[in-house]
């Protein structure tokens, strides 16, 4: 059957729709350079989806990599205060997108079940949230859900041979690291300074004086430090390793390294032991290379402070009894454990995580783990109800994987696997990282099911 037409392509339709929009447009531009871009970005990214469905994709994942840098760049010329309308169109383009995927996907009834299981986790924490700050727990409400809503993406992906994500991702982080490397050797550009300034982002220190730990396009260290992660081992895992494929893992590898963030390493390490069990050391000859030629040229690459410093980074592994950060996040996750098990249904949607800075408190913002973010804002009742959904997901792919280790198997167990890992040191759930995890989740559970007829 041919594709329902989701807007007017031609015709008088077309035009009107056409003229009223560039008149909205103009008319929020005269008021803000930022309400008119936001605008735009959104219109021309849902025009595009609706004449290229793959176009679409590759433009919504794009405008999570570059808003932000554009962001920067505008109020460095433009300055904008109070809440900044740029902020939120990553999360309104992907709202509509997952929009029109639910209105033309077909969904498997467990599939179904699981969605209504992952939505209802979030709404358990709703009402208690909206008493206390309605504003923030519907921007919560939102941006959960909106994620959520990108396992449908991955869902209808799982027949492609293409994947959008991973090609965005393989042709863009480079791209990425590179603008890192900038950031780290050479003076801050001007909007990328004034927003450290502005910002108050204390992470993005460095021990080495004179340096920071580098966030690229992106809003902070610990975001760039996952989707470089994600792309690392996209990189490795999917499509054939060639001299420019190497290249690649090294620059993002390379900028991993100053963004100084330990979590991310270790997930990766513990990723690379899951995926060679996964596939009975089928991996081996992708991860090997690559885990050698980056034994031999680390240490003649990275400068001889740069490499002190980062040696001295993560030389606290071994003691992290005297880590003030390791110790600060036991310290916050011993205290609220007890307390969120006390309140069955949570202290409601946006009292935790990122969300919470709408509400102009920093008392229950912790981002620091994104498994305690959950059970802080819906409680034991809704955390166990989201967390049975990722469960099923991650079992998925790796049921996938052992059955099946083609390299679109192995990397989505991979990325899952090192998503799951991480979020016990960030709040992966939350924006492009959260976009990212739900994505996989559909890919994998799709995959499972196509297994699953292939051998009925």
């Amino acid at each position: 059957m041919p594709r329902p037409r989701l807007l007017p392509s031609r015709g008088i339709g077309w035009w009107a729709l056409s003229v009223a929009v560039a008149l909205l447009t103009a008319r929020l531009t005269m008021d803000s350079v930022q309400f008119g871009c936001a605008i735009a970005i959104l219109v021309l990214t849902v025009c595009l989806y609706v004449r290229d469905r793959t176009a679409g994709l590759v433009a919504v994942w794009l405008v999570w990599l570059l808003v932000p840098l554009l962001r920067r760049i505008l109020f460095q010329y433009v300055p904008s205060f109070g809440t900044d309308p740029l902020a939120v169109v990553p999360f309104l383009v992907t709202a509509a997108v997952v929009s029109f995927e639910l209105s033309q996907a077909t969904l498997s009834r467990r599939t179904r079940r699981l969605l209504l299981l992952g939505v209802g986790g979030y709404a358990i924490g709703l009402p208690l949230g909206a008493l206390a700050s309605p504003k923030t727990a519907a921007f919560a409400l939102f941006a959960y859900l909106t994620a959520l809503g990108c396992f449908v993406i991955g869902y209808r992906e799982a027949e492609q041979k293409r994947l959008t994500l991973p090609s965005v991702l393989m042709i863009v982080t480079p791209l990425l690291a590179l603008y890192a490397f900038r950031q780290y050797y050479f003076p801050l550009p001007k909007w990328d300074l004034t927003w450290l300034h502005t910002a108050g982002v204390t992470s993005a220190t460095s021990s080495e004086t004179g340096r920071i730990r580098v966030w690229s396009t992106l809003n902070s260290p610990a975001t760039f430090a996952t989707v470089l992660g994600v792309a690392a081992i996209t990189l490795v895992t999917w499509r054939k390793l060639t001299p420019v494929r190497l290249v690649s893992i090294f620059a993002v590898l390379g900028a991993l390294a100053l963004t100084y963030v330990r979590s991310v390493w270790a997930a990766i390490l513990f990723t690379g032991v899951a995926i060679l069990l996964a596939t009975r050391g089928g991996a081996l000859k992708r991860l090997g290379p690559v885990i050698i030629l980056l034994v031999l040229l680390a240490p003649v690459v990275l400068g001889g402070s740069t490499r002190a410093a980062i040696s001295d980074r993560f030389g606290t592994f071994g003691s992290l009894g005297q880590d003030t950060s390791a110790q600060a996040r036991l310290g916050t996750s011993g205290g609220l454990i007890p307390q969120a098990f006390a309140t069955p249904l949570g202290n409601g949607l946006g009292s935790a995580g990122e969300a919470n800075k709408l509400s102009g408190s920093e008392g229950l913002r912790y981002s620091d783990n994104g498994y305690l973010a959950v059970l802080v804002q819906t409680g034991p009742v809704g955390f166990l109800t989201i967390i049975s959904v990722i469960i099923v997901a991650i079992a998925s792919a790796c049921r996938n994987v052992w059955r099946r280790g083609d390299p679109a198997n192995v990397l989505v167990f991979g990325a899952l696997t090192f998503l799951a890992v991480t979020m016990v040191a960030g709040d992966v759930l939350f924006g492009i990282t959260g976009m990212i995890f739900w994505y996989l989740c559909g890919l994998a559970v799709r995959r499972r099911e196509l297994l699953e007829e292939a051998k009925s």
